[in-house]
């Protein structure tokens, strides 16, 4: 059986569908190929905003909530969540990317959550932490602002 050149050299094919695109040299496309690979970008972008958002809200509740040590880790999180909302609004310039980042804020908080309760778990520190997220979206993606222990606690 005789492969194709999206089964070789998937650079050439990109390389090649892209100057059909620009041509619009329809009778040049691969079709099906071109079809999967648009939509598994798609996919592979909304797990990316997905995973984003879950370590983001994990970092968040561990600034807020975390005692032990607090003051050496707090400059190291607020690292992580300035990194963390600058990865994320290069995705949610895309209005159906933000629409998938506002929906899935409960799920990705869940994830978040049982991250936190096992990072606490390794070190024996108890505290409760809300089932459900106590940020509103504006704070999650405020890149000035960052959650009052007092506040929360």
């Amino acid at each position: 059986m005789n492969k194709t050149l999206y089964e070789l050299d998937f650079g050439e094919w990109i390389e090649q569908q892209a100057i059909a695109l620009k041509n619009q040299d329809a009778s040049a496309l691969d079709w099906c190929n071109l079809q999967e690979e648009i939509e598994s970008l798609g996919a592979r972008d909304k797990r990316g905003i997905n995973s984003l958002t879950r370590q983001l809200l994990a970092h968040l509740l561990l600034y807020t909530y975390w005692s032990i040590n607090r003051d050496f880790y707090l400059s190291g999180w607020k690292i992580y969540i300035n990194n963390f909302r600058n990865d994320l609004s290069d995705f949610l310039d895309s209005n159906n990317y933000y629409k998938h980042f506002k929906t899935n804020i409960d799920k990705n908080y869940g994830k978040a959550l049982k991250q936190v309760q096992l990072k606490a778990e390794n070190v024996n520190l108890s505290f409760n932490l809300p089932l459900k997220c106590p940020f509103t979206i504006e704070q999650i993606l405020d890149d000035d602002w960052y959650p009052n222990f007092r506040d929360f606690s």
